[in-house]
């Protein structure tokens, strides 16, 4: 079977055009680069340059002007789980084993965002064999190559009226869930760096002198301090109490 991904011709009709860099565009990002190196400790499997590498070289669809709209409304965890039950049975038609978890802005309730659904479809290696990508395909995804969000992820996109479905495939083993997770769950109980996170974005939106680049590279030094913290919060709430066996978690 064939894997269905676009050719040259559909990326040229349904894939946002990058412009082309000029130099003042490279200067700024190296200026960038090592900003965000000073800042944050970035993951240890990717070097902040692959990441930048990888960002010029991603592939997006076309949105409607209603999908790139930034708003807090919308039952988004009614539209996952519905999302969701259609991703298992897909799954689960090609005896695959997986997972599915809402990650991203509508993870969190509250915070504004785009109407834009993250799903992290963590699956058995390998993950971009033939028929899986056919199959979600056929469930109304195009495949769009490597995910921003992880070197060892792919995404799919899945474009509504109203809203879009974005499918970051994983293999189940890929430490990257578990920071996508915990960084969900930390949000969703701290309202505060939820809010401080919304405002950095809103203001970063607002800047005119920041070119597309360069909003992402100072939305990601936040992204990590948050991340950081969550990742501490997870482990502490991992870790067992007093009169837990140790190694077991359990009284």
């Amino acid at each position: 079977m064939t894997s269905t991904v676009p050719s040259e011709k559909t990326e040229q009709e349904d894939t946002a055009e990058r412009p082309a860099r000029r130099m003042e565009d490279l200067l700024r990002a190296s200026r960038m680069i090592r900003k965000v190196k000073e800042k944050i400790r970035h993951d240890e499997r990717e070097t902040i340059e692959n990441k930048v590498r990888r960002w010029q070289q991603l592939r997006t669809p076309k949105l409607p002007a209603q999908i790139l709209q930034v708003s807090a409304q919308g039952n988004w965890a009614a539209v996952f789980e519905q999302e969701k039950a259609l991703l298992i049975k897909t799954l689960r038609e090609l005896e695959v084993v997986g997972e599915v978890e809402h990650i991203g802005s509508t993870s969190i309730p509250g915070l504004a965002g785009k109407p834009i659904v993250d799903l992290l479809i963590a699956v058995e290696a390998p993950i971009l064999a033939a028929e899986r990508i056919d199959a979600l395909c056929r469930a109304g995804y195009t495949f769009y190559g490597k995910s921003p969000c992880d070197p060892e992820a792919s995404w799919l996109w899945k474009i509504e009226p109203r809203h879009a479905f974005v499918a970051h495939l994983c293999e189940l083993q890929n430490p990257w869930i578990h920071t996508a997770v915990d960084f969900r769950d930390y949000m969703r109980t701290h309202p505060d760096d939820c809010t401080a996170y919304e405002e950095h974005k809103k203001q970063l939106a607002a800047d005119s002198r920041l070119n597309p680049f360069e909003y992402s590279m100072e939305k990601l030094i936040l992204w990590y301090e948050i991340s950081a913290r969550a990742n501490a919060w997870a482990a502490e709430k991992k870790r067992p109490g007093p009169g837990a066996h140790a190694g077991t978690g359990e009284a």
